[in-house]
């Protein structure tokens, strides 16, 4: 009788994790209230999983309105959700952020319904913030350095971040590239800061990557499969990809050149080139100045094994671009575009400022965005129980 009793139990039980896997993370929440039983189900790492692979993937995007010169907007910046290619785009209410047109944001990327960003206050960097969007939990990290060099000059940080589902937590990273005058100006430090929450506290990364003979650096970042990337040129190297490993927390001892095309560039076309994403590999996409107009182009890295120096690039686009369309992002698979400036805020009866560009068909489609509004940053995103402290 028990066997029985125990079998209907784990078989009712298995009934409830599937249809609770079917239902919004916000409706989850509230069933949480019901028991201690139910409670307990819909936190376990099974369930979050499951969970999280049930989730459609969805679309954040940055958002101002203001865009005509001269108009002023009290509100500042926002964080809109777009669910699908079909429906409008809504505005979330964000938490961490004041209501203030002094501030902005940065996003530095979604992991596991987590995502992270920068705060800035008249574009200085205050805070790095992890959020989960369906909880409104949010965790708040003022920038700042515990051991500072004397004498050196301190330039815009680059942070990292990744959800490391072997520790059931994220990893954030903050580097901060300097040069100290006295050593040898032609010398580019990165300094890192690590913050694990298991531990909840901050350590400084022994030893910091050195590199001599630089002349910049560009701190758009992106972090594929707990390894944070970024550019650093070179005077006679050109171009190449640097990085930071989240899970051995160190710098990784490789020195990956872009493509032979864009390996010397101007420093104006280096600070346009970016880092994505691309179906989890790192992908470099920008646009190149030809005779016939600017062509949009995206090389991927296909190296399997990440510890070499080497990359195996993999030209995957070229074509010819409208200078009025800017790349903010990846979703699903397709490039976002925005358009730029005044012209995305023009005042006209449809709203036609984010589109989604098809690599597989090259096909542009509209998709619905909001009239005098202008979406200047973008990142995929899928709903997760995962709980911040």
């Amino acid at each position: 009788m028990e066997t029985g009793a125990s079998f209907l139990a784990i078989a009712d039980e298995s009934i409830l994790v599937e249809i609770l896997l079917r239902l919004p993370l916000k409706s989850i929440c509230r069933f949480r209230c019901v028991s201690k039983e139910w409670d307990g189900l819909t936190k376990t790492s099974y369930f979050l999983d499951r969970h999280r692979l049930h989730s459609s993937r969805r679309l954040l995007l940055i958002s101002s309105s203001s865009l005509a010169a001269g108009k002023s907007n009290k509100k500042g910046v926002g964080i809109s959700l777009l669910a699908d290619e079909e429906t409008a785009v809504s505005s979330l209410s964000v938490p961490f952020l004041p209501n203030d047109a002094r501030w902005s944001l940065e996003f530095v990327g979604s992991s596991n319904g987590l995502l992270c960003c920068v705060t800035l206050l008249k574009g200085t960097r205050i805070a790095t913030v992890v959020w989960n969007p369906a909880t409104d939990q949010f965790n708040y990290f003022p920038i700042g350095l515990e051991k500072r060099v004397e004498n050196a000059t301190y330039y815009r940080l680059i942070v990292g971040f990744d959800f490391m589902h072997s520790i059931s937590a994220y990893k954030l990273v903050t580097v901060h590239p300097y040069v100290n005058p006295i050593n040898d100006p032609k010398q580019l430090t990165f300094q890192a800061r690590m913050f694990n929450p298991n531990r909840n506290s901050w350590r400084v990364v022994e030893p910091e990557l050195e590199l001599t003979s630089c002349r910049r650096f560009n701190t758009h970042s992106i972090t594929v499969n707990g390894v944070l990337y970024w550019l650093v040129e070179k005077q006679t190297a050109g171009v190449a990809l640097v990085s930071f490993s989240l899970h051995d927390e160190a710098f990784k001892d490789t020195w990956k050149p872009l493509p032979g095309e864009i390996r010397y560039l101007t420093k104006g076309i280096l600070l346009e080139m970016q880092l994505i994403r691309w179906k989890n590999s790192v992908a470099v996409v920008g646009y190149l100045p030809v005779q016939e107009g600017d062509q949009f182009v995206m090389w991927v890295d296909t190296t399997t094994d990440q510890e070499t120096n080497t990359c195996s690039w993999i030209q995957q686009i070229r074509i010819r671009w409208p200078s009025s369309l800017f790349h903010i992002g990846v979703w699903k698979d397709q490039h976002v575009f925005t358009k730029n400036g005044d012209e995305a805020g023009a005042d006209n009866d449809e709203p036609g400022n984010l589109f989604l560009y098809d690599p597989i068909t090259q096909t542009l489609s509209k998709v619905h965005g909001e009239r005098n509004v202008y979406f200047y940053s973008a990142v995929g995103y899928a709903e997760s129980n995962v709980l911040l402290e």
